[in-house]
């Protein structure tokens, strides 16, 4: 029986199939939605890289069905298709079928729209015009046949990067702050002004005596309801969403300022969200080292410290 959904026929295929690495078909219609049919005439060396077992040297015909509907599955729809293809023997005048798995089927969604056989025969077998079952008169012909048998919705994120754009100074090196006074101060914890980095508002917090050992430095996601919006109705903490920021904190070196690998460093990743806006290092830099006049971390009772924002990444739907 022939396929009931699609059927290609190629002609000049030995020419078609020099010229082009890959062919995708036009579209068509089948169980309420809209696919393609692709097909890799030497092997889809993408996917074969790293796999074991997919013929070495030897060529072999791939061959894929895609979903055509990204704004359909965009909505994160999710539907599971049992799919077969089809080869015409000009032999036998019939159609021999080639599926995935036995009565197995695979699931098309946002992120994996389409699926198919890598290795569906060998190029050199398929092409053999001797003996004329699949290629005949420089031509061939193929199909496929689809059935979705269920579709659910489920909810899809990507983590993406937000454009930090290289040319704008600001941005990169985004917050420097500096402390007057630095021994004589008493609170716990104390904030810098607001500073923006990646569309967002941030601004940098110290724990000048955490425990009376250390310097704590953190970073926090302030203005949190514009980032976030504000809905007293979702305040559970999966709805939240989060940013991901990987950042860079500085205390000078005051004595040798010309020479910045004298500074200290520390890279932190943090995560913030509505419920969790700040992350601190809290055993950043001990005091002892701090308050070391060699090192010019303290000079005439000023701290020097600066923050850079190098990476910024959101979840968002797809």
């Amino acid at each position: 029986m022939p396929p009931t959904d699609y059927m290609l026929k190629i002609e000049n295929f030995s020419l078609v199939s020099k010229a082009m690495e890959y062919y995708l078909s036009n579209y068509f219609e089948a169980s309420g939605y809209k696919w393609r049919l692709s097909m890799y005439f030497n092997g889809n060396k993408k996917a074969s890289e790293g796999r074991t077992g997919t013929g070495g040297e030897e060529s072999y015909l791939s061959v894929y069905l895609v979903s055509a509907d990204p704004d359909v599955l965009g909505n994160g729809l999710m539907i599971d298709v049992h799919f077969k293809f089809f080869v015409y023997d000009q032999i036998q005048k019939n159609y021999v079928v080639f599926e995935y798995a036995y009565n197995q089927t695979k699931k098309f969604h946002k992120l994996k729209c389409t699926h198919g056989i890598l290795n569906l025969m060998p190029m050199a077998e398929f092409c053999d015009a001797s003996d004329g079952q699949y290629f005949m008169n420089d031509s061939c012909t193929f199909g496929v046949e689809l059935l979705v048998t269920n579709k659910m919705t489920t909810k899809a994120v990507c983590l993406s990067k937000v454009p930090m754009p290289k040319d704008d100074f600001c941005i990169i090196r985004a917050h420097t702050w500096k402390f007057d006074n630095f021994s004589k101060m008493k609170n716990q914890v104390y904030y810098s002004d607001s500073f923006m980095a990646g569309e967002r508002k941030w601004r940098l917090l110290i724990y000048p005596r955490w425990k009376n050992k250390c310097l704590a430095v953190g970073v926090e996601l302030a203005d949190t309801n514009s980032m976030f919006g504000f809905n007293k109705w979702l305040k559970k903490a999966y709805y939240h969403q989060k940013v991901y920021a990987m950042f860079l904190i500085v205390i000078h070196d005051q004595l040798d300022g010309s020479d910045t690998n004298t500074n200290f460093r520390k890279v932190c990743w943090g995560s913030f969200s509505e419920v969790s806006t700040c992350k601190v290092n809290k055993t950043f830099m001990d005091l002892a080292e701090l308050c070391d006049p060699s090192k010019g971390f303290l000079l005439n009772d000023v701290l020097i410290i600066e923050a850079l924002i190098h990476h910024i990444y959101i979840d968002k739907d797809i």
